[in-house]
C-alpha cells in the first residue's frame, strides 16, 4: 500500500481513538469529520499511487537541472517609483 495511504490511515485511526474518549459531543463529532475526511484521503492516495509512482520512475532529475541550466535566466524587473503629490501650504 501506499506510503501517504497509509500515513492518512493512521490519522484516521487517531482521529477514531480521540471521538471515543471525547466527552464533548461537539468535539467527537469533529474528530469523526477528521477521521470521515482522512479516510477520503486515504483512498484516494491509494487510487492514485500507481500514476505517482510512475511519474517519479520518469522523473529524471539530471535531465531537468540540464534544461533549468539551459533556460535563459530570469531578470527581474525594474522597480519604478511611485510620485507622491506635494503637499499644500509648504
Amino acid at each position: 500500500m501506499d506510503e501517504r495511504s497509509l500515513a492518512y490511515r493512521a490519522l484516521a485511526a487517531e482521529c477514531l481513538e480521540l471521538a471515543g474518549s471525547a466527552t464533548d459531543l461537539n468535539r467527537r463529532s469533529e474528530y469523526l469529520a477528521l477521521a470521515h475526511m482522512w479516510t477520503e484521503l486515504a483512498e484516494e492516495a491509494a487510487r492514485r499511487a500507481p500514476a505517482f509512482d510512475r511519474a517519479k520512475r520518469d522523473f529524471n532529475p539530471g535531465e531537468i537541472a540540464k534544461a533549468a541550466e539551459a533556460a535563459p535566466p530570469v531578470q527581474q524587473q525594474q522597480q519604478q517609483q511611485q510620485i507622491q503629490p506635494k503637499k499644500r501650504g509648504s
